[in-house]
């Protein structure tokens, strides 16, 4: 497949185009504009060379995003779920000399379109998890994130919880910029980022969070039983291809 290189002009307006429907779900959602651009722009280029790209793309959405969350956000669940992912997403790393990741990952993804069915269905849990749940929960993410990633399992648990949506929401978006640091940060040590390519990513960036802006500015004005049913559908069908793919 041809490889994804943003100092083609055609190339950056295909890119440009998938940023508009991508920064609105990262906004709206507070989660999920990485996915919808890999799914988008893998059809059409090779996986490889987007990946790194996308993050960089998204990094920029969170400018915005991660301080209009700071009102809602539940650092008492924030911060034990991101330390205990980022401590075991090695681990995750390490599994894939050792597992087949496409098996892994179509096997997580099956439980998160379960788990996203009976969340569908009305079934949350109601008290609030204490410090060993969330270490466990973020440390089974870590190992997941690592070897897949994916992000589904922490959203699918903070949605099952007792929090409302902005909540849940501004939880997903402080945890997935402390993915994104370490997953940068990462290819940065490792000399994966290549500075003339980024630095269109980076530009992309403003279009993306001027759509993940509109995505926030639809959240506030959307009740919290629609919030709900558009990101366990988008989970649900996140899953699905997950699956298939």
């Amino acid at each position: 497949m041809t490889e994804l290189t943003l100092q083609n002009p055609a190339l950056l307006g295909i890119t440009a185009a998938a940023c508009v429907l991508a920064g609105f779900v990262r906004g709206f959602a507070g989660f999920g504009g990485p996915a919808v651009l890999v799914l988008v722009l893998t059809q059409f280029f090779a996986p490889a060379s987007v990946v790194l790209k996308v993050m960089l793309i998204d990094v920029v959405a969170n400018s915005y995003l991660v301080p209009s969350s700071f009102r809602s956000v539940r650092w008492r669940t924030a911060l034990p779920l991101s330390i205990a992912t980022l401590v075991t997403m090695p681990l995750g790393m390490l599994a894939l000399e050792v597992l087949d990741p496409v098996l892994i990952k179509r096997a997580i993804a099956v439980v998160v379109g379960l788990c996203s069915l009976v969340l569908l269905l009305g079934w949350r849990y109601r008290r609030k998890p204490g410090i060993a749940v969330l270490i466990l929960i973020g440390a089974f993410s870590g190992v997941v994130l690592g070897a897949t990633y994916l992000i589904l399992i922490v959203v699918v648990f903070l949605l099952a919880g007792p929090d409302d949506a902005a909540t849940s929401r501004a939880n997903i978006i402080v945890w997935a910029f402390c993915m994104a640091l370490a997953f940068i940060g990462t290819h940065v040590a490792l000399g994966n980022v290549v500075w003339h390519e980024a630095m269109p990513a980076l530009a992309l960036g403003v279009l993306y969070a001027l759509m993940s802006a509109a995505g926030g500015y639809v959240f506030a004005r959307s009740g919290e039983e629609r919030y709900r049913r558009f990101v366990l559908w988008l989970l649900a069908m996140l899953a699905g291809i997950g699956v298939v793919t």
